[in-house]
């Protein structure tokens, strides 16, 4: 079941009395009186740590000035959405032929047990950075495409020409179709199907079949209608990725096998003139936090800046629970800079804090608030055979932004039928596909920013 969530807090934040002790090694609370208001501040002790750091930074320089746009790959296991990636690592020039050989060998044994990890890999056109998530297209790895094109601005539903296996994806269960709710959810407005393996539904002289993809265009029209998406919103191309045609870069300027029925521009062409989503460069700071990894003795946090400017040597606030840090080191592209501004996907050493997936970070003037319960608007797209009914009690996983929870419905507030546009309030149970406007609180106790 998923579910889009549109999060409406609650409840407030609670306020402590000026009696209550402050909690030991918890310092963003400290706060200072500025024209009559409490104004937040990092503890002395941790602006004394980062002055050195600041002044370094100076030296370093910023990102690349090209825009940058995370771009989650997306369809159901066997479709070759990682021999896509790997095509469009060899076709873009940032792998060689050797790099590209390799990969495709690990891909071909199945090495690493890549299957059950989001592979990322950055690459770039002339006006445009690329990050490329590569989440695992399996049923039981759903939570990993989630994570993947939360953190993302744009997506590739790779799909196959081959009947058998396109209609595998798009049955009930199938991960075409799952994975488009998934995009629409996470708010994806930009939506790229790519039609792979064209050159099993060619004929000998190597020209690829229109008839083909008009019908696979047809049969995915449905299925992306009824997740969300309107016309304008999704662009279909045809590709083969095994033989990198109609991909783009260097070579090919246009593709000969689809030559006569389709002009709609590379699937690299295409991915750059795409638009990105309005970013808020100018405001407070606020990034999430979507993975960490060990480098040497040192923890080092993946974050996603989505507003404002995150900067080398600045103390910011870890929500939950509001605890200090300060940044400590800053790569954008596997390069040490001295600033990312939105929409970077940045890696980052804290001092002081322990950052964990899901939570957020924010700058002290204007602090994240953080709850165990909100009031959410969910759609319903699909209800299990034996659970057909959602209402209060029900209890299922939450996954919102980077965060994952097991959470409980208390209340059912409002319930909306969007073919009828029939309300009722409060209802009593609710049924896909209806809209629904309820209280959630996490089991766990745990809060969630």
């Amino acid at each position: 079941q998923h579910q889009q969530e549109q999060q409406q807090q609650s409840q407030k934040p609670p306020h402590k009395s000026s009696q209550a002790p402050e909690p030991e090694g918890i310092t963003a609370r400290h706060a200072v009186e500025e024209c009559g208001e409490a104004v937040a501040r990092p503890s002395a002790e941790m602006a004394a740590k980062l002055r050195p750091i600041r002044e370094a930074a100076a030296a370093l320089p910023a990102p690349d000035a090209r825009q940058h746009m995370a771009v989650a790959l997306l369809g159901h296991s066997g479709v070759g959405k990682s021999t896509l990636l790997g095509a469009l690592m060899r076709t873009s020039g940032a792998w060689d032929r050797r790099t590209f050989d390799k990969f495709t060998k690990e891909q071909r044994e199945g090495s690493s047990g890549s299957a059950e990890i989001t592979v990322s890999h950055q690459t770039g056109t002339g006006n445009k950075r690329f990050t490329l998530l590569d989440p695992p297209g399996q049923k039981r790895c759903v939570a990993h495409a989630w994570n993947a094109v939360a953190q993302s601005d744009a997506a590739v539903l790779v799909v196959s020409a081959i009947s058998s296996e396109l209609q595998a994806g798009l049955a009930k269960g199938g991960q075409t179709r799952e994975h488009a709710v998934l995009a629409k959810s996470a708010g994806i407005d930009n939506l790229i199907v790519a039609v792979n393996k064209m050159d099993t539904v060619g004929s000998a002289d190597g020209k690829w079949s229109n008839l083909r993809f008009e019908e696979v265009r047809s049969d995915m029209w449905v299925a992306l209608r009824g997740a969300g998406f309107h016309d304008e919103q999704v662009t279909l191309v045809p590709i083969c990725a095994t033989a990198s045609a109609n991909l783009g870069g260097e070579e090919e300027s246009e593709c000969d096998s689809c030559a006569g029925w389709y002009s709609g521009g590379t699937l690299l062409e295409i991915l750059e003139a795409s638009s990105l989503p309005p970013r808020q460069t100018e405001g407070v700071m606020r990034a999430t936090v979507v993975g960490r990894a060990k480098r040497g003795n040192a923890v080092v946090a993946s974050v996603r800046v989505e507003q404002g400017t995150l900067e080398l040597g600045t103390a910011l606030s870890l929500v939950p629970p509001a605890s200090e840090c300060g940044v400590q080191m800053l790569e954008v592209g596997g390069k040490e800079v001295r600033l990312a501004h939105a929409g970077e996907l940045a890696e980052v050493r804290f001092l002081g804090g322990h950052a964990c997936i899901g939570q957020a970070l924010c700058a002290f003037e204007e602090p994240l608030r953080s709850t165990p319960k909100f009031k959410a608007q969910l759609r319903l797209v699909e209800t299990a055979d034996e659970l057909p009914i959602f209402t209060a009690g029900f209890r299922c996983m939450l996954h919102i932004h980077q965060a994952t929870e097991e959470c409980e419905v208390q209340k059912l507030i409002e319930s909306v039928d969007p073919r009828t546009k029939k309300k009722e309030t409060p209802p009593r149970v609710a049924r896909a596909p209806l809209v629904v406007l309820c209280v959630l609180a996490l089991t766990s106790g745990h809060e969630i920013p």
